[in-house]
């Protein structure tokens, strides 16, 4: 009796844990699955990195590319142009090449048929800019930055007595529409902003948010499919980036600029509309 007891107790005990165990080894490998792409980053980009074989060399490496596959997620599994949100880029996390400790960097996707609107709050900062651009590698993880297309100043808009502004962005000005707009290019992908601090201690950040005025507020629930389509770019993204940022570096490299500043023009890059020093 004791023995058919302890059968019958494993038996039951069997036919419980067997579905939930396959259930939990169909997760693993749909998991593992999905995280193949990630695998082959550092591979594609060996060829950039001058010294593979320095232990120092390649963490950094590795940890600039996992910034680049959280910058990512934010780029291309979570924004969207339909439903846009600002989200935050080019800081202390996402340093994409360098870190610039006295801007801010949002970025936003965009199409270029579409109607938005800004609205926020100016803040003191001493400088708030927008930077409407071309390229897909800020869409979709492909490609260049830009070229830019144009930089439009907070305060070239009129703001209210007690600091609030809102613009309206689209491809021509909507009918009978008399406030702030700016156009959006043939061609326009994303929305870069910037906001640069002078006196840390004093200033306050402007706080800006943007909406499609022509889709329905309410974001849809995504379909699983369309959740793995994002997924499987960021993997591309944070390929795409991290190429992007090493290329500039190994020709530095390769020119013997190390430690030296050297003066390079990002505007066809999209990323500045000027020259700067790096």
């Amino acid at each position: 009796m004791k023995l058919r007891a302890v059968l019958a107790f494993a038996l039951c005990l069997f036919v419980s844990l067997g579905p939930h165990a396959a259930e939990k080894t169909d997760l693993s490998q749909a998991w593992r699955a999905e995280a193949k792409s990630l695998e082959t980053i550092a591979d594609k980009l060996s060829d950039y990195v001058p010294d593979t074989a320095n232990p120092q060399a390649r963490q950094e490496l590795f940890d600039f590319i996992y910034s680049n596959i959280a910058m990512a997620y934010f780029g291309v599994a979570y924004s969207d142009p339909a439903y846009p949100d600002f989200y935050p880029a080019l800081n202390q996390v996402f340093r994409v090449g360098w870190p610039n400790p006295d801007d801010a960097y949002y970025y936003v996707p965009v199409d270029d048929d579409g109607v938005y609107k800004i609205a926020g709050y100016r803040g003191t900062v001493r400088l708030i800019d927008f930077q409407i651009s071309a390229g897909l590698a800020a869409k979709d993880g492909t490609g260049l930055w830009g070229p830019a297309q144009a930089n439009y100043s907070i305060d070239d808009v009129k703001i209210t007595d007690n600091g609030w502004f809102e613009v309206v962005l689209s491809a021509q000005r909507p009918q009978g529409y008399a406030g702030n707009w700016w156009k959006l290019d043939k061609g326009a992908t994303w929305i870069m902003v910037r906001q640069r601090a002078y006196d840390w201690a004093h200033e306050i950040d402007g706080r800006f948010g943007i909406e499609r005025l022509d889709r329905p507020a309410i974001r849809p629930r995504l379909t699983a499919d369309q959740i793995a389509a994002k997924l499987k770019r960021v993997s591309v993204w944070a390929e795409t980036w991290t190429r992007l940022n090493l290329t500039y570096a190994k020709a530095s490299y390769e020119k013997g600029k190390v430690n030296q500043f050297q003066l390079r023009d990002f505007g066809s890059a999209g990323v500045f509309t000027g020259r700067v020093e790096v």
